[in-house]
């Protein structure tokens, strides 16, 4: 069986008390659904615009709607210049797919009852606004390169 990294992080727009609460509970609920173990934890007081070029940058390779990064992300006070609550977990193969069903849909009208995404998104007038991030499978190791680049993990 293979193993799984997994990278997550609960989004800076949310304030720090419930960025713990949020991973608290992500945790609590991941553990009811899969082994792993933590290799780091923590929380953040400011992270730099290159942090979030080098986590986000790869979407304007793949997606022309993001071309203009630094005008999508850094415009947004909300990201530059706050931290967030962050884990780095290894666990059995299917890890991430656990994660993704106790995370929920990006869209609150689409995540189900019980999910992070449905009990701690606010959905008023904000149809897509997730609050947390779980890497991808094939990006995993990209974005632990990129926190062990600025600290957060090593």
């Amino acid at each position: 069986m293979n193993e799984e990294k997994l990278f997550y992080f609960v989004k800076p727009h949310v304030v720090v008390p419930q960025q713990r609460v949020i991973a608290d509970a992500f945790l609590t609920r991941l553990e009811n659904r899969a082994h792993f173990m933590v290799l780091g934890k923590g929380e953040t007081k400011e992270l730099p615009e290159e942090f979030w070029q080098g986590h986000y940058g790869y979407i304007a390779q793949i997606d022309p709607a993001w071309k203009d990064l630094k005008r999508m992300i850094f415009d947004f006070s909300y990201v530059y210049g706050r931290g967030i609550n962050w884990g780095v977990l290894a666990g059995e193969e299917g890890l991430t797919a656990r994660a993704r069903e106790v995370l929920g849909n990006k869209r609150w009208s689409e995540a189900k009852p019980g999910t992070i995404r449905r009990d701690f998104m606010k959905p008023e007038g904000i149809s897509y606004n997730t609050v947390m991030h779980v890497s991808d499978l094939e990006r995993v190791d990209e974005e632990i390169a990129n926190a062990v680049n600025f600290g957060l993990f090593s």
